[in-house]
């Protein structure tokens, strides 16, 4: 199932684990009479956060569990109460860092050595996960130059004023910010509902060694923070700044645009996932924007820090963003609007929700969650408020449920960070993906052709086709429950839904999530009962030509065995001129001819071949440039296909299926 709620919990499931109470080293985790008042915490410094004392070891906040001061605009935090040794403090208020809301988690273990304040930062998490300061080293040490154990608990942003431009200036200096940004970004990538600190110790070497992300992710990942932290990013500052400025850019304007584009990664990282599409970003496309907006960001921090913005009008006073378009924005633009919920359907996880608006920053709200019978629907209301966050409750209280701050809006998402009930599960406080139902327009969808996966299978039949055609006609052939098309009507409803009325009582509205028609949700209305299902992709035929058939070889995506050998079946489509196609297993050859018309391909067998005579073919997906590792344990790449077919034997059609080929591409373009 291609969903994407299950890409979301294939990141975010771990989450529910608690966390375990075991310490690292870099101290002794006995509590003999050592114990520490108040922290600063560094991503860079974060204003607004609060901290907890994990009395209990749980990895979340009970009541009576002692909660710290907000954070000031240097990081500090206190608790009334000191807290000993062998105790956790975990971030409770995630507060902001530059203007931006933090969407991570961070957490410190208190040693017997400490005192006073301590460092909370990504790499004390990772202690306070369990990992000791040694294996930390171990783990980032291949891609962080010079990084050793004193770097794990130092305030790794307050010797940045100091490293200026036309100095020299060492890896190991900035080994410390480079590895806490890694590890920040790395962990919110994993985990971008940012719940709770519960990950195993394998899986959390393997997040940060890279065995857990993409081959191409986590090194993608590596070179871009390198990148934007090496010291000619002070240059890309510099060349933004008026020339008549003499005072000298240091590596703290450079780290402070790390806020900016870290959370840009994020939200494209969200947007692969809401896509479907499981492809890395390029380290060229990241390399690319560090360079196109870093010196804009870093000139605006400069002139604020220097406390020059008087002299400077064209440089905004407040912090700034990275838009979806990697647009500049001041942070004052990123609250809730109207339009962003009138007759909107939006999806949580497994969640619909479709909003009204009753009057401005005012509306109703329906939340339909469940499967099938088990289907819930609540009603509910919504607000804005004077501070831009979005409230959900019940008539009687609109905080009921959830308070609502927005992180970032993207053309197929909404970021928001969640607090309430809704979040309680989450440990307080949750980074929620609201993902935006694809707008659909009437004129576009006349003489569409969608081809159907649900996962139903009856008789060797699954999937089906659905044909939409002018005068809100169409018709349906779901082959699970029959082989003859029935008629039907069609329309779009007020929130983007796909209405499709089959005329026996049964009304069925899909909304789309994503352009490539995966993570549909159907809200089915059956003589007047309400029934949600999730499990349903919705696929437009690719249009093909011929020059993507001539000459091509494809592997079937299943291997067959027959007395312990084994082969892939292979496909080669040879001969413009004669249309022919040759077929190759451990079970025997198969040729035939083929022909391609718009979005289906036909093969046509050799009578003598079997008893199959006929099948047609419809590429419903491609994904490309995928690279795995062969049987031989060597790296190539290959483009994947998702194929529908319907089988024709000599007594009409015999069976329908989905099945996946293969093309590896040329050694060149691996």
């Amino acid at each position: 199932m291609d969903s994407l709620h299950k890409a979301q919990y294939l990141l975010a499931g771990v989450l529910v684990m608690l966390l375990a109470a075991c310490g690292g080293s870099g101290g002794s985790s006995s509590s003999s009479g050592a114990y520490i008042t108040g922290g600063i915490v560094v991503d860079p410094y974060i204003v607004g956060a609060t901290f907890f004392e994990d009395v209990n070891g749980n990895g979340r906040w009970d009541a009576g569990e002692q909660i710290s001061t907000p954070s000031d605009e240097n990081g500090v935090f206190s608790f009334s109460d000191p807290v000993p040794a062998g105790r956790t403090i975990i971030m409770h208020d995630r507060g902001k860092h530059n203007g931006l809301i933090f969407t991570g988690i961070v957490a410190r273990r208190i040693f017997s050595s400490d005192a006073g304040l301590v460092v909370v930062s990504p790499l004390t998490t990772l202690q306070a996960m369990g990992l000791s300061s040694s294996r930390i080293v171990q783990l980032l040490e291949g891609f962080i130059p010079d990084l050793n154990e004193s770097h794990i608990t130092a305030d790794p942003y307050a010797p940045l004023a100091f490293l200026e431009e036309d100095t020299v200036i060492s890896d190991e200096s900035l080994a410390g910010i480079r590895a806490n940004v890694l590890v920040g970004t790395l962990l919110q990538l994993y985990s971008p509902v940012s719940s709770r600190l519960g990950l195993s110790t394998q899986v959390l070497e393997g997040l940060i060694s890279g065995d857990y992300f993409d081959f191409d992710q986590h090194q993608v990942i590596v070179d871009a923070v390198n990148h934007a932290l090496h010291p000619d990013a002070m240059g890309r500052v510099r060349a933004e700044l008026p020339p008549e400025i003499e005072t000298l850019v240091t590596m703290r304007d450079v780290a402070d645009t790390i806020p900016a584009l870290t959370g840009w990664w994020l939200q494209k990282y969200l947007q692969i996932l809401v896509e479907d599409r499981w492809d890395a970003v390029g380290i060229g496309v990241l390399i690319d924007q560090i360079n196109a907006v870093q010196g804009q960001l870093g000139a605006h921090y400069f002139i604020k820090t220097n406390n020059m913005a008087g002299a400077y009008p064209d440089f905004s006073e407040g912090h700034v963003y990275l838009t979806a378009t990697e647009e500049i924005e001041v942070t004052d633009n990123i609250v809730f609007t109207d339009d962003l919920f009138d007759s909107k359907a939006l999806v949580a996880g497994d969640t619909l929700l479709l909003f009204d608006v009753d009057s401005p920053a005012t509306g109703r709200l329906q939340m339909i969650s469940g499967d099938g019978e088990d289907t819930e629907i609540i009603d509910a209301v919504w607000e804005i408020d004077a501070n831009g966050d979005l409230l959900i409750g019940t008539v009687e209280s609109i905080e009921a449920f959830a308070r609502i701050s927005l992180i970032a809006n993207w053309p197929g998402h909404i970021h928001a960070q969640v607090q309430g009930l809704v979040a309680e599960e989450f440990g307080h406080v949750a980074n929620l993906p609201l993902v935006k139902a694809q707008p659909l327009v009437e004129e576009e969808l006349i003489g569409s052709h969608f081809i159907i996966d649900d996962g139903s299978w009856s008789d060797g039949m699954t999937g089906g086709r659905l044909s939409l055609y002018s005068g809100g006609m169409g018709d349906l052939l779901y082959y699970p429950e029959s082989t003859v098309p029935v008629p039907i009507t069609w329309e779009i409803d007020a929130y983007q839904g796909l209405v499709i009325d089959t005329l026996d009582g049964q009304v069925d509205t899909l909304y789309l999530f994503n352009p490539f028609g995966t993570n549909v949700m159907m809200l089915s209305d059956i003589n007047g009962e309400k029934e949600l299902e999730y499990d349903l992709d919705l696929y437009r035929p690719l249009l093909l030509e011929e020059n993507d058939i001539i000459d091509r070889i494809f592997l079937a995506g299943t291997v067959r065995c027959i007395d312990s050998v084994c082969s892939e079946d292979a496909i080669n489509y040879i001969s413009n001129g004669s249309k022919t196609y040759e077929s190759s297993d451990v079970f025997g050859d198969e040729e035939g001819t083929w022909q391609l018309s718009i979005d289906q391909l036909t093969l046509r067998m050799i009578p003598d071949a079997g008893e199959v005579v006929e099948r047609h073919l419809w590429f419903v997906r491609q994904r490309e440039n995928i690279r795995y590792l062969n049987v031989d344990d060597e790296v190539e790449r290959r483009n994947e296909y998702k194929i529908f077919y319907e089988q024709y034997g000599v007594g009409g059609l015999s069976g329908t299926g989905f099945i996946r080929w293969y093309k590896t591409l040329p050694s060149a373009e691996n």
